[in-house]
């Protein structure tokens, strides 16, 4: 097991460059490598929660615009390592996001 996670990472940074993980991918075996572990949303929610509120959204807008944000960015990181290797099993843990609305104010 191999863990190339960064701490404080978000989606929309692996987003940046989609092709990223697909290379860790094939540096630690490629089409050998039976599972990857993915786990995103709650940075970006700390980060992008405040300042939408700050600019006037609702708290129910801004965690759909966050949710919204993580799918589209984890998609971007996601679809080549699916292309370069179909067979792997992808398990995405996130944050349970939709209990921050209790949190935000």
């Amino acid at each position: 097991m191999v863990n190339k996670g960064i701490g404080g990472s978000t989606a929309k940074q692996w987003a940046d460059s989609p092709d990223h993980v697909k290379t860790i991918v094939a540096l630690e075996g490629g089409k050998d490598v039976e599972y990857m572990w993915v786990s995103v949303g709650g940075n970006d929610a700390k980060d992008e929660l405040p300042g939408c509120q700050l600019a006037g959204g609702t708290k129910d807008e801004c965690v759909a615009k966050v949710i919204a944000g993580v799918m589209a960015d984890t998609k971007k990181f996601i679809d080549p390592v699916v292309e370069a290797y179909p067979d792997i099993k992808i398990f995405q843990f996130g944050y349970d996001i939709l209990n921050v609305r209790a949190c935000v104010r």
